[in-house]
């Protein structure tokens, strides 16, 4: 899987979380502050199956990095920016950085070993 394919399950991932709210653990804001709108223009391109393996490994990541998991979803459901997130935990952009790359890392490896 390339960068563009998994950034791209991402998207789509946080994309299906916005549009279909199941009851689960993502409440529409994280981290306390309310995301941007998300875009209409934008449709979910990859298979249930593929969403579900991402919803699978984001669920893995929140038993072991909750501020990472809190950082994924502020990103990719809520669409805010690593600036806005590390304004709002009083943290570093660096700081951010590494936790949310961490993160990723994370569901990557989580998702080529499937």
């Amino acid at each position: 899987m390339t960068k563009e394919e998994f950034k791209l399950r991402l998207d789509d991932w946080g994309l299906w979380s916005r549009e279909f709210d199941l009851g689960v653990d993502y409440p529409r804001h994280a981290l306390g502050i309310e995301g941007a709108e998300q875009d209409p223009s934008r449709s979910i391109t990859l298979i249930e199956e593929e969403i579900l393996a991402v919803e699978c490994a984001v669920c893995e990541l929140k038993k072991i990095d909750i501020l990472g998991y809190e950082m994924i979803k502020s990103f990719y459901i809520d669409q805010l920016s690593q600036a806005t997130i590390a304004k709002k935990i009083n943290r570093s952009r660096h700081y951010v950085e590494k936790v949310f790359t961490a993160a990723e890392h994370f569901i990557y490896g989580f998702l080529c070993r499937r």
